[in-house]
């Protein structure tokens, strides 16, 4: 009896395994990839779960992770109920029931968790995937001169390209988990590489807004390994001048290539050219011109916070705000199909109970990632931290955009914060035993 339910539960967690791995792999490889893995994951969730609840089964959560959960079912639910309040078409209630469907997920790969060791080996091949792939485009068509792949938007590209490089980069701290040491020289060779591509490709996408991330997710890693990990610095420092150098190159390479482009598109792009840009229509928005990219941005902020103003508990209704939109000329563009801005655009529609649980959404998720940053346990720390880039990384990219409101972006979310909690949980076990055996 015993070997049977032990051989149902490791074919259980080869699917989810599997499952994460082709989320992952192919997310950045072909057109909506992440679908594939994400929806065997969903479906796991709806038929595994119940079943586990059923028979009274045991998830052994911490505090902090129950409090997540908590959190995302509330969240879910008040989205859904003020959505129904607003008679909002059954099209927008999606973003609700995938917040939902959330929970039943975190529990199925927080009872199946995927080995540290390989989560970041797969964070790392499809950081080089995606990078190349998105390189490849770039430099043979004219529709990716901001770098990106297939139909993904690029500044949701360049967000996730950007978060893998450095959530990688933490993957060096486990790898004394692999034996060979020929195997361990070239999975660090191989985070170098996926960390500069990342970067590089980040760059070559051109997205402000994605840039904003880049110092705070330098300050997370680079704490992590001076103060916790000071054996894996030779290798982080190796990356320093490279990184330099690459930037140095990145700036006036790119910059040169891109004068000599007969392509508009790319002979608008350029770093120095992106930032003159954003400080030109800056100055264009205090005149009163707003068709520029970031004074539409300021025109939507704006339009947010007077819609907050009419409606500041519930928010409006999507028709209403539509309608409002067609008589300001200053938003009426047919570009602005969201406000720019997830954190205002939740409080646009759903108000200040909505943006209040999103913000409690983020809160209970830093508490747990926080107190795992506080671990003894080098490897719990170190998946604290990857979950603390994920966590601030979203923040800053929402504050110019709404990849948390798209269905890749959420998966991506959902899943990478279940698995960072379900590993963190393999991972004391793991240490646990080998306390034991010695």
């Amino acid at each position: 009896m015993g070997n049977s339910k032990w051989s149902k539960d490791n074919y259980i967690n080869f699917i989810v395994i599997f499952s994460i791995s082709i989320f992952f792999l192919l997310m950045l490889a072909i057109n909506v990839g992440y679908r594939y893995g994400a929806s065997i994951i969903a479906l796991m969730a709806i038929i595994v779960v119940p079943l586990m609840l059923f028979k009274k089964q045991s998830f052994q959560l911490t505090k902090e992770d129950r409090n997540i959960l908590i959190i995302l079912a509330i969240y879910s639910l008040s989205l859904i109920l003020i959505n129904m309040f607003h008679q909002n078409t059954f099209k927008k209630f999606d973003y609700g029931f995938r917040l939902l469907l959330a929970v039943p997920i975190f529990l199925l790969l927080y009872k199946f968790p995927i080995k540290p060791i390989w989560f970041f080996i797969i964070i790392t091949v499809t950081t080089i995937i995606g990078s190349s792939i998105g390189y490849y485009n770039h430099m043979n068509y004219d529709w990716a001169c901001r770098a990106t792949v297939g139909r993904i938007n690029t500044i949701h590209y360049a967000s996730i390209i950007q978060l893998f490089a450095f959530i990688s980069l933490m993957g060096i701290s486990f790898v004394k988990e692999i034996k060979n040491k020929l195997l361990q020289h070239s999975y660090c060779l191989l985070v170098v590489i996926a960390f500069c591509m990342g970067i590089y490709l980040s760059i070559l996408s051109y997205s402000r807004g994605v840039w904003l991330a880049l110092p705070i997710q330098l300050l997370f890693v680079s704490v992590f390994y001076f103060k916790y990990n000071k054996k894996s610095l030779k290798t982080i420092v190796l990356l320093i001048p490279l990184v330099l150098t690459s930037g140095y190159l990145v700036k006036n390479i790119t910059d040169t290539m891109f004068e000599q482009q007969n392509s508009s598109c790319r002979q608008n792009m350029g770093i120095t050219k992106r930032f003159d840009a954003a400080l030109s229509n800056i100055k264009d928005y205090k005149e009163g011109h707003t068709s520029t990219s970031v004074g539409l941005r300021l025109a939507m902020y704006k339009f947010a916070f007077d819609l907050a103003k009419e409606n500041p508990l519930l928010g409006s209704p999507v028709q209403k705000i539509k309608d409002i939109q067609k008589t300001r000329p200053e938003v009426n563009h047919k570009a602005l199909s969201h406000f720019h801005n997830h954190f205002l655009q939740i409080l646009a529609r759903y108000g200040l109970v909505g943006l209040i649980l999103l913000l409690g959404l983020y809160l209970f998720s830093f508490i747990s990632f926080w107190q795992r940053c506080k671990d003894t346990d080098i490897s719990v720390k170190c998946l604290g931290v990857s979950g603390m880039l994920l966590l601030f990384s979203y923040a800053i990219y929402s504050l110019t955009d709404v990849l948390f409101k798209t269905h890749l972006g959420l998966s991506l979310y959902i899943i990478v914060i279940s698995v960072i909690c379900g590993a963190t949980g393999y991972s004391s076990s793991s240490s646990a035993d080998n306390g034991k055996d010695t």
